[in-house]
């Protein structure tokens, strides 16, 4: 039986079988053809109007692809009376107008600085040209707040907080309120870039507390806080009930004698075994034997541990500074005795708390700088998640502005904006 031979040669036409059913093929049909409303950038070009604004405006009317309103050329027209609008308007129709300032003006009212890029705004423009800010919305709330605030004997409330990304507008919405604010009465502390505390160079000491004192940086914001603040600093009567309380490092006088607990513990445990030996007893018969010679051992301990708290004299500024009359007097004094410059700005801090002649607001751009690691080393550090480096909020100053503590403040709130790009 002969085999079969088997033919591997394809056929000379293949045809496909073309799908004549279905939404999709429909439309791209109706795509290609140009047809109904939807016209290719080719046909549209190869249409009988012209390619000029007014013709594509009466184009897009007359195929239904816009609204009828819009075939007034007019239309898009700005009302240029209501673009530029006063510095204290503040109302919600001002939202989205322009503020002009003299750049000179800005820098004078801001002498600390301008949160966020304004000074190369400032650096491009034209010879003679005002700045322009725009009145945000989230401005003109937080001002909104601020004029209810303003009357009021206590404040109590924690602050505002602005999150967002680089270049969004928030560095634009402090210096707004900064300088709506120092033009209203109140007390302003803006600190435009504390990471400047973690990133350059200056000297560091540390304190028992693990605090690390930059002496050199309290110096220079004092020095700007009594360039801004001078007047407000002298109204403001300082509290002795509250004076006197702050270590050199910036922590409570209480917290700082906890740190030398250990010590005092090991000096006396080392005394009672003295005062054992001198009973003929060791000590933990003495104090264990009955109830009168436990009662003995005790009352000898608490001897022992105040006689060593008298002996642990924390550095306050009441022992150099007596009794200061008002706020600046504490401030020209840091600005004068470095070695105290940490303590003097803790101190004012302490103060503003409890004050309340007038309304505060302190105002801090790259909040967030305050937490990544410094440029600083240590080998406290070594071996731990930090690798060496100081965190932020373990030097002094990063660690004043790092507290979002506004409703400790009797009169005074906290305005902050963080962005996530410049973290370490």
């Amino acid at each position: 039986m002969a085999k079969r031979a088997i033919n591997f040669s394809l056929p000379k036409t293949v045809e496909a079988v073309r799908r004549t059913l279905g939404r999709r093929a429909r439309n791209r049909a109706v795509t290609r053809r140009g047809d109904d409303t939807h016209q290719s950038a080719e046909a549209l070009i190869k249409t009988q109007f012209s390619l000029t604004e007014d013709a594509y405006r009466h184009y897009g009317v007359s195929k239904g692809m816009l609204p009828a309103h819009l075939a007034d050329k007019d239309a898009f027209k700005i009302d240029e009376s209501r673009l530029y609008t006063d510095f204290e308007d503040t109302t919600p129709n001002s939202i989205a107008s322009i503020v002009a300032l003299r750049p000179d003006d800005m820098l004078t009212a801001l002498p600390e600085g301008c949160c966020g890029d304004v000074l190369k705004d400032i650096a491009i423009l034209p010879e003679g040209q005002k700045l322009g800010i725009v009145k945000r919305k989230i401005a003109t709330e937080i001002i909104s707040q601020l004029k209810q605030y303003s009357t009021k004997p206590v404040i109590n409330r924690r602050g505002i907080l602005l999150d967002g990304k680089r270049g969004t507008g928030k560095s634009y919405v402090l210096n707004h309120v900064a300088l709506w604010a120092r033009k209203n009465g109140w007390m302003v502390i803006l600190e435009p870039s504390p990471s400047k505390y973690a990133r350059e160079i200056g000297t560091i000491k540390r304190s028992n507390a693990g605090v690390y004192i930059q002496s050199e940086f309290a110096v220079k914001f004092l020095e700007t806080l009594m360039t801004s603040n001078r007047d407000n600093l002298e109204r403001i009567e300082c509290n002795l009930k509250y004076y006197g309380k702050i270590a050199l490092d910036g922590n409570t006088v209480e917290y700082t004698k906890r740190m030398f607990n250990p010590v005092i513990q090991k000096a006396v445990a080392e005394e009672l075994e003295i005062y054992a030996e001198e009973e003929g007893a060791d000590v933990g018969r003495l104090c264990y034997v009955n109830q009168m010679q436990q009662l003995q051992c005790e009352i000898e301990r608490l001897k022992l541990w105040h006689s060593y708290r008298q002996q642990f004299k924390i550095p306050v500024l009441s022992d150099v500074l007596a009794s200061p009359t008002n706020l600046a007097q504490i401030a020209s004094f840091g600005i004068e005795n470095e070695t105290y410059a940490n303590q003097a700005v803790y101190e004012l801090f302490d103060q503003l708390k409890h004050q309340t002649a007038m309304p505060l607001v302190i105002i801090t751009d790259e909040y967030n700088e305050c937490f990544p690691v410094s440029e600083y080393l240590s080998i406290k550090y070594d071996n731990t998640k930090f690798n060496g480096w100081i965190p932020s909020y373990h030097l002094a100053m990063p660690r004043l502005f790092s507290k979002f503590d506004g409703n400790h403040y009797k009169r005074g709130a906290y305005n902050v904006a963080i962005s996530y790009t410049k973290q370490a």
